[in-house]
């Protein structure tokens, strides 16, 4: 396996945790998923970091473009939460007002 390939999974599988973390803890799904992906970023850099021994001379480019992936792709790890708590609040609703 090549170590962009190695690059990539890291980056999903991080991205994949901190999405399912922060759509579970919080409520509001856009704030969720710019949560996970500013995690996702970090932690990416940080593992990044540690396996090279020096900061990444491109690291603006890599931030900026890992975050727009790491973004949209926690969107749609969101959507089965937001699906369920807007399910939620129009069952609340309707109980509430027969």
């Amino acid at each position: 396996m090549s170590e962009g390939l190695e690059g990539i999974l890291l980056l999903l599988g991080v991205t994949v945790v901190a999405a399912l973390a922060s759509h579970a803890l919080i409520a509001k799904y856009l704030v969720a998923s710019l949560v996970a992906a500013f995690l996702s970023v970090a932690a990416f850099q940080g593992l990044n970091y540690a396996h090279l021994g020096y900061v990444d001379p491109f690291l603006p480019v890599a931030v900026v473009l890992s975050a727009a992936i790491c973004f949209v792709l926690s969107l749609a790890i969101g959507l089965p939460f937001r699906r369920k708590r807007l399910e939620q609040a129009r069952r609340a609703r309707r109980d509430k007002h027969p």
